[in-house]
């Protein structure tokens, strides 16, 4: 392929050879007519021609050309910086040193809201306005607060071309041209990044269910608000909460009910304090409230005022739900000077409020001890279930009709080893929270059915009562492990498990399947402390129950109280339509006991009768009771 310059050069030469071809035909044919040769002066010329041809070429080729080249190169390479620049996503001026901008790109453009020629001739400063307290001095053609960044990145505040002010982020970098300095930066919105840290802080300084400040976040504002208190001599007080029936709750009608339950509690408590107290989630049903120069008294009157506002009704799908609270109650500076001190001292106190049922206390020092003894408790209580500290003692039941035991209740007791015999008010819930509940009642159960075997030897068949947790119900492998020890050891047991009306309430799908397979296996089902719950006798028919226990807060001042005997007698007969049984127990005296005989009640329990026995002593007992069973004749 021929290029432009040797087509050129073909050109010439063929001109020069037409041009002495010329001189040399007119020489031929008109003799003279040229002086001097025509051909030898058209060939000279011809070789003039081609030798000021061939110098060009050379220089053409030597020089132009690889000129050429080079600024072809030049432009292929601003053409691919230029594209780069249009399609990077970082902002980027270039600023002379009169802190004039010269050329942007479009992501520049479109930070700042402007076109380029807009841009062109800005100054800076326009868009990066120094921080308040900063003057615009220039230095070196820069403000103050731009000068110096020589690659150095910082943050600052970009100013759209609406006016608006936004967070970016800013690198510049010196260059020096000619002897003169020009300036490169390069600028990102960072906007969204500012907003996701904040996030982030807020989630991790805040209650993801309840928006409250979480236990960090708490402890932060008590040690700001002590501070505070200490310049103002000012006393503060700190709350900690927890919620009484929460987990019943929570287990039986399933986590979802139990998050509504906590959100609700956190508006009622908010909507309690002032706009400068904090009120505080540290987890599971335990909130806080940091009272900022507040003392005792006032610290007590809204204790009460919190109480009121949990103890109002919960409605959850048509459904009413009562809860209560237990307020631990410590004070700056009487019961300690920093965050720590106080956190601990009132839960110390908080847990005093709940083992009293007392509603608030105020933490006082000889509560600690009552504290190093709970925690000592909850490692003892693995122990007694290995190292048979644990006993149980036995209830009869007298069948109203025919004044003879039916059966017994069975009733746990640790024989501690150095605090003595402890009721099951003592340890049960602790059971419940340390998660060896499981354990104890497969304990109870295989010692009652050992029990039975044994009076069964002696001609007594008794219906065992067993109490039955919360948790327990949601052990999907309960109705096997009951299946087993029933049915093992030769002589069956018959078993009748109470539970509390909390235990099934309604929504507590997992509670009534194992409910219904316990049934269908032979075990019955008593409510157990009826009239204390939320459920209700319609609801109860429903259920695979055949008995209820009426509590004994009703049973046992129902001869001098009337409201209380109205109250039993509504029981009684409208279990009675439904096709319930009706145990009364806390029967204390032979008025109440004739009076539950007139009430056509089926069963009765309490000291009048017996108090608890030991599994030995119930044999003893029933050959001289007036209420033995046929089966146990008298010495």
């Amino acid at each position: 392929m021929k290029t432009p310059g040797s087509r050129a050069a073909l050109l010439i030469a063929g001109l020069a050879l037409a041009l002495l071809a010329a001189g040399a035909s007119v020489d031929a044919l008109f003799p003279g007519v040229m002086p001097g040769g025509t051909a030898g002066a058209w060939f000279a010329l011809a070789l003039a021609v081609t030798f000021v041809f061939g110098l060009w070429r050379l220089a053409h080729h030597g020089v132009v050309r690889p000129l050429d080249r080079m600024e072809e190169q030049v432009a292929v390479s601003e053409h691919r910086i230029r594209a780069v620049l249009d399609h990077i996503v970082d902002a980027v001026v270039y600023v002379n040193e009169y802190g004039v901008i010269e050329s942007s790109n479009p992501a520049a453009e479109r930070l700042f809201g402007f076109g380029a020629d807009e841009l062109r001739g800005k100054g800076i400063a326009e868009l990066l306005p120094p921080p308040p307290g900063i003057g615009a001095a220039a230095g070196e053609g820069l403000p103050a607060h731009l000068a110096g960044m020589d690659g150095e990145m910082r943050e600052a505040s970009g100013r759209h071309k609406s006016g608006a002010l936004f967070p970016l982020e800013l690198t510049v970098s010196r260059m020096t041209i000619h002897g003169r300095p020009h300036y490169v930066g390069i600028l990102r919105d960072i906007t969204q990044r500012r907003a996701q840290l904040a996030a982030l802080r807020h989630q991790a300084l805040h209650d993801a269910l309840t928006g409250l400040p979480n236990r960090a976040l708490l402890f932060d504002r008590i040690e700001h608000t002590i501070r505070g208190a200490r310049r103002s001599h000012q006393p503060l007080a700190l709350m900690i909460t927890d919620l009484d029936h929460f987990k019943e709750i929570n287990d039986t009608l399933g986590h979802p009910f139990g998050d509504l339950i906590l959100q609700e509690t956190a508006r009622r408590m908010g909507a309690a304090m002032r706009s400068s107290d904090t009120v505080a989630r540290l987890g599971g049903d335990e909130f806080a409230l940091l009272l900022p120069a507040t003392d005792a008294g006032d610290a007590v009157r809204i204790a009460d005022k919190v109480m009121r506002e949990i103890e109002r009704p919960f409605e959850l799908e048509g459904h009413n739900f009562m809860l209560g609270a237990s307020i631990g109650i410590a004070m700056f500076p009487d019961h300690g000077d920093d965050a720590s001190t106080l956190m601990r001292h009132a839960d110390v106190a908080m847990y005093a409020a709940k083992r009293e049922h007392c509603g608030h206390a105020v933490y006082r020092s000889e509560l600690d001890r009552h504290s190093l003894e709970y925690l000592a408790l909850k490692s003892e209580l693995h122990t007694a279930l290995e190292s048979d500290q644990l006993k149980l003692c036995y209830q009869p039941v007298i069948d109203l009709q025919s004044g003879q035991v039916t059966g017994v209740e069975a009733l746990v007791r640790w024989n501690h080893p150095t605090r003595g015999l402890l009721a099951p008010d003592e340890f049960i819930p602790l059971a419940e929270r340390t998660g060896l509940i499981r354990g104890l009642t497969l304990w109870v159960l295989n010692t009652a059915a050992q029990h039975s075997r044994t009076w069964a030897a002696h001609g007594l068949e008794l219906r065992i009562a067993v109490n039955l947790s919360v948790h327990n119900l949601h052990d999907g492998g309960l109705p096997e492990t009951i299946r087993g020890i029933i049915g093992g050891g030769g002589q069956p047991l018959q078993l009748r498990l109470e539970i509390t009306e909390t235990a099934i309430m309604p929504g507590s799908t997992q509670a009534l399947e194992v409910l219904n397979r316990l049934s269908a296996q032979g075990v019955r089902i008593s409510i157990d402390d009826f009239g204390t719950g939320y459920s209700s006798l319609a609801y109860l028919k429903r259920l695979p129950v055949d008995e209820v226990k009426i509590d004994k807060s009703f049973v046992s001042a129902m001869a001098l109280d009337n409201d209380d005997a109205v109250i039993v007698r509504s029981t009684i007969d409208l279990a009675h339509n439904i096709g319930l049984r009706v145990v009364a127990e806390g029967v204390e005296d032979r008025a109440t006991y004739d009076l539950l005989a007139g009430m056509r009640c089926d069963s009765v329990q309490g000291f009048y009768i017996s108090r608890p026995l030991e599994a030995d002593a119930v044999l003893a007992w029933l050959r001289d009771s007036a209420w033995r069973p046929a089966a146990v004749g008298a010495r």
